[in-house]
């Protein structure tokens, strides 16, 4: 019995022991995976001086997740940043704010070059984003001469960025407060594949240098083109 006794003691020890090995090793593979994903803050706000620092995304990044919000068919809607350009290739642009002076003339020229985009480069969606309400920026689209035709077709679109939700969590909040606005988007283009950034231009100011049309058609003249047609299923409008 002393004999049985000893051999079920020693039973319980062994697997005790492999327990605490397997907890150990678990442990340390948690540790090893966390120390491997780098958190980027990408923005700060000193809450005494209200001065900002930022990280802008960069190329090979990941859009943070985010809702932005439109108006376009005429009843409030909201989309996940991820499902606007999952698995699709999309070009994002900012403006300063709705009537903002050279706004009008950026949304035209992106408008414009809808079908370029969409047959010469296979880009899925053109996203305008600001950071005026649904309202005005509707109001705005409506009112700039030679784009209403092209939303909700032409892939072309505008968002809502109000909160500065996803302006914050990808670094792009402006640094310049244009006059008479609250601080906003910085002017910004970005070539995302599949949810990651290919190509970024920004602008420090409130004028459109960088992020003027001709230099991101220049991008994706030199860029290679994915082998497919343009999806035009993914979005709800």
């Amino acid at each position: 019995q002393s004999t049985w006794g000893h051999l079920a003691r020693l039973a319980r020890m062994s697997a005790v022991a492999v327990l605490l090995a397997l907890i150990a090793c678990a442990a340390l593979g948690a540790e090893s995976t966390s120390s491997s994903l780098v958190v980027v803050e990408r923005y700060h706000e000193d809450c005494k001086t209200g001065a900002i620092s930022q990280v802008p995304l960069q190329v090979g990044d990941r859009l943070p997740s985010a809702t932005l919000f439109s108006f376009e068919t005429g009843y409030f809607t909201k989309e996940r940043v991820q499902r606007l350009t999952n698995l699709k290739r999309v070009v994002m642009f900012s403006v300063a704010g709705a009537y903002y002076p050279g706004a009008a003339a950026q949304v035209r020229a992106y408008a414009n070059a809808a079908h370029k985009f969409r047959d010469d480069y296979i880009i899925d969606n053109i996203l305008l984003m600001a950071s005026s309400d649904v309202y005005t920026l509707r109001a705005f689209a409506d009112w700039v001469p030679g784009v209403h035709g092209h939303i909700g077709h032409d892939d072309f679109h505008y968002y809502s960025d109000s909160s500065l939700t996803f302006a914050k969590g990808a670094g792009l909040v402006a640094s310049v407060e244009a006059p008479g606005v609250a601080r906003g988007l910085a002017l910004f283009v970005l070539v995302v594949n599949d949810g990651v950034v290919e190509y970024v231009a920004i602008d420090e100011g409130l004028e459109h240098k960088a992020t003027a049309l001709e230099h991101t058609i220049a991008y994706l003249d030199a860029a290679p083109k994915p082998d497919r047609e343009p999806d035009h299923t993914g979005h709800n409008h």
